[in-house]
C-alpha cells in the first residue's frame, strides 16, 4: 500500500529513477531498525526463564506478559496482518 503512494509522486520528484529508489531503501531500513528496537525491548524485558519453559511464545503473548497493564497492543498484534488484507 504504501509502496504505490510513492510511484504516484514519481511525476513531482527530481530525477525520480535514483531518489524514489534511495528512499525505498531508506524506508525498508527505518522501519527494520523500528521492528527490532521494539523486538529487542519487549524480549529484553521477560525473564530468561521464561523463554526457557519449553514453550513457544509469540511477540503478541510476549507483550502481555511484559506489559500487563497494556493489554491492548497485542490486539494491533493481531489485527495489523489482516487489515492489510484487499
Amino acid at each position: 500500500l504504501g509502496f504505490e503512494c510513492i510511484t504516484s509522486l514519481y511525476g513531482i520528484i527530481k530525477n525520480p529513477r535514483k531518489n524514489v529508489f534511495v528512499g525505498g531503501i531508506i524506508g525498508v531500513v527505518i522501519l527494520g531498525v523500528l521492528y527490532f528496537v521494539f523486538s529487542s525491548s519487549v524480549i529484553g524485558s521477560i525473564s530468561s526463564d521464561y523463554f526457557f519453559s519449553g514453550k513457544e511464545h509469540s511477540l503478541a503473548k510476549v507483550l502481555v506478559k511484559a506489559f500487563p497493564d497494556y493489554q491492548f497492543l497485542s490486539k494491533f498484534i493481531y489485527i495489523a496482518p489482516v487489515s492489510n488484507e484487499k
